[in-house]
């Protein structure tokens, strides 16, 4: 907080004034962790995603935060395939942290439309619900993770080459568990941090999600 006096002889021409560096900002992401079990309960890789929240999560937030009188939480969480894969969003060749593909959404996000496909039913079983804890602070950042693990069991060899978060649209409209389905609003999505990933038939990946509000 700044405290600023001027002598009365002044007064004319003082004025007081917030400066740019007064200003506080937050970037909103999150940090998926995966990973992957075989049948015999072996640990066969583990991996992250850091990314940014996209557009249309950010302003499904800010609607039912702020704008809101109730809301009830709908939130999905799903798998990207290698398959037919060729992000062409907004900013840049991936969704990674660095591009936030402000024009990915729900509607094109489950198909083709935005460059990735969600991972079939036949592969992998459908979207898993994620259930979050509480909300804590550590310094700059606030996170809010997953209270416990969303688990996929793979139904059959496929390459899986990240995660998203679907949650209730700013207009309220609710995302479903079934694959490809277009409601409601794209929160983020991203790309494996090492590289695609190879699961099989019997597998278990289990995805945990963290989300983050960092203030500058």
């Amino acid at each position: 907080m700044q405290n600023e006096r001027a002598a009365s002889a002044d007064l004319s021409g003082a004025m007081l004034g917030l400066t740019t560096s007064d200003i506080e900002g937050a970037l909103a992401s999150g940090t998926y962790t995966a990973e992957c079990y075989g049948p015999d309960g072996a640990l066969k890789w583990a991996d992250t995603i850091e990314n940014v929240w996209v557009s249309q999560g950010m302003e499904a937030v800010l609607t039912h935060t702020l704008k809101g009188s109730s809301y009830t939480a709908a939130n999905f969480l799903g798998l990207i395939e290698d398959t037919g894969y060729g992000f062409a969003g907004a900013n840049g060749s991936g969704v990674a942290r660095t591009n936030l593909a402000g024009s990915i959404t729900a509607a094109g996000g489950a198909s083709p439309a935005n460059g990735w496909n969600e991972a079939q039913s036949s592969t992998a079983t459908p979207r898993g619900t994620p259930s979050f804890g509480t909300a804590s602070s550590s310094g700059v950042n606030t996170d809010l993770a997953l209270s416990a693990s969303v688990s996929f069991s793979i139904l059959a060899t496929d390459t899986i080459k990240g995660c998203f978060m679907l949650i209730r649209s700013a207009a309220a409209a609710a995302p479903t568990s079934a694959v490809g389905n277009t409601s409601g609003a794209l929160l983020s999505a991203g790309l494996f941090t090492g590289g695609d990933k190879a699961v099989g038939s019997g597998d278990t990946l289990n995805v945990s999600y963290t989300a983050r509000l960092t203030t500058s």
